[in-house]
C-alpha cells in the first residue's frame, strides 16, 4: 500500500475530489487497507474543501464496484476516454 507520501488527489470542477488507481494488491485484499485509503481520500476532500469524492474503476472489477457501493458511494454515470 502506498503512503501517504504517494498519493495524488485533486480538487476538480464543482468541488469534487477525483482519485483514481486506488490500488491494492490481490495478496492484501480484505486486509482493511482499501478502506483506509478510501478515507484518507475522503478526509482530504473534507479538509480541502470538497463536497463530493469521485473515484474511477475499471469496468471488469465488479468486486471493486461492490466495495464503493457498500462505502456508500453512488454509480451516477460514465467516464469514456480515447488514447491519442
Amino acid at each position: 500500500m502506498a503512503d501517504a507520501e504517494h498519493a495524488t488527489t485533486s480538487a476538480g470542477l464543482l468541488g469534487t475530489a477525483t482519485a483514481d488507481e486506488i490500488v491494492v494488491d490481490d495478496s492484501h485484499r480484505k486486509e482493511g487497507y482499501g478502506t483506509r485509503l478510501v478515507k484518507f481520500v475522503e478526509e482530504w476532500a473534507k479538509e480541502n474543501d470538497c463536497e463530493y469524492v469521485a473515484l474511477a474503476s475499471p469496468l471488469a472489477k465488479d468486486d471493486v464496484h461492490q466495495f464503493y457501493e457498500d462505502s456508500d458511494y453512488e454509480k451516477w454515470g460514465y467516464v469514456i476516454e480515447k488514447q491519442l
